[in-house]
C-alpha cells in the first residue's frame, strides 16, 4: 500500500513494488508462469471493461506445481490458492487489480489484471495522456497506453481524484521521455499549481504557502501505474531527484506502482 503525504518516487527501483508478497519459503525457484488467460476476453489481456455482478474466471500456468495466492486490489483470498480464481465484479462504478502470485518464481511472479466497470481511454503515442486522464468520468477507469515513445512537454497530472489506473504494454515497449527537468507524474489532491519544486530543500516537493489549507485534503484512494519506462535525458541537473524523472506522490494511499522503471 501506498501512503505517502510528500514523496518523490525515484523510478528504476524496487520501492512500492508488491511482487515479494508473492514469496516463500521451501518452494522450488525455477517456476515460472508460463501464460494467463480470464474468461471475459478469452485470451492474455490484462485490462478490460467488465459489467457490476459479472463473473470472471481468471487462471495462470506455471511450468511446475506451487503455492498460489491471489488478490483483488490489497486483499488476499485466503480460500483462493489454486491456479484459477473466479471473481464477481462489484455492483458499482470502480476499478479493481486481480493480481495471482507465484511463490518461489523466477522472473516474473505475479500476473494483474486491471478491470474496471467505468470507462478505459486508449491512448496512441502522440496523443495526449493527460487528455485521456481527464476524459475519464468522475468513477474513474483506466487509461491504457499503447506500445511507442511520448515525449513529454509537461507533468502529467491527477489531482483531487482517485480510482485511475494508468497502464503501458510492458517497460521495454511503452515509453514516457523528457528533455525538460521536470516531474513526470504528479498525484495530488491539492490545486495543479499548489506544489513547487525547490531547489534550494535538494529538490523536494515543497507546498506554495497561501495557496492551499496543508494537509487538509482527503487522501487519493485506488491509483495505479504499471507497464511503461519513464527516462529524462538532455538535461544536466543539480539534484537527484530528476536523474531518471520521476513521479511525486502526495497524500496518496491504497495504491500501487509496478513494473515502473
Amino acid at each position: 500500500m501506498i501512503t505517502a503525504k510528500i514523496k518523490v518516487v525515484l523510478v528504476c527501483a524496487a520501492v512500492l513494488l508488491t511482487a515479494a508478497e508473492a514469496g516463500a519459503v521451501g518452494v522450488p525457484k525455477k517456476i515460472k508462469i508460463a501464460l494467463w488467460t480470464n474468461s471475459k476476453t478469452n485470451n492474455d489481456k490484462l485490462m478490460f471493461l467488465a459489467r457490476p455482478g459479472e463473473k470472471i474466471k481468471f487462471s495462470m500456468k506455471t511450468s511446475s506445481q506451487g503455492q498460489y495466492r491471489w488478490r483483488v486490489n490489497r486483499s488476499i483470498r485466503k480460500k483462493a490458492d489454486g491456479s484459477s480464481f473466479t471473481w464477481t465484479v462489484p455492483a458499482k462504478k470502480g476499478v479493481w487489480n486481480i493480481t495471482a502470485g507465484i511463490a518461489g518464481a523466477e522472473g516474473r511472479g505475479e500476473v494483474t489484471w486491471s478491470v474496471t466497470t467505468s470507462a478505459i481511454k486508449t491512448v496512441k503515442p502522440g496523443k495526449s495522456i493527460q487528455k485521456a486522464i481527464d476524459s475519464l468520468p468522475a468513477e474513474g477507469g483506466i487509461v491504457e497506453l499503447l506500445g511507442g515513445t511520448w515525449e513529454l512537454t509537461a507533468p502529467i497530472k491527477i489531482v483531487k481524484r482517485g480510482n485511475i489506473t494508468i497502464r503501458g504494454t510492458g517497460i521495454g515497449k511503452t515509453h514516457l521521455r523528457t528533455d525538460r527537468k521536470m516531474v513526470m507524474i504528479q498525484i495530488t489532491p491539492f490545486e495543479d499549481n499548489a506544489w513547487v519544486l525547490d531547489e534550494t530543500r535538494g529538490g523536494r516537493a515543497v507546498q506554495r504557502l497561501g495557496r492551499d489549507p496543508a494537509m487538509k485534503a482527503d487522501y487519493i484512494e485506488n491509483i495505479t501505474l504499471a507497464d511503461f519506462h519513464l527516462k529524462s535525458d538532455g538535461v544536466p541537473v543539480a539534484k537527484p531527484v530528476f536523474q531518471r524523472g520521476g513521479i511525486l506522490l502526495a497524500k496518496v494511499s491504497n495504491s500501487r506502482i509496478f513494473n515502473v522503471c
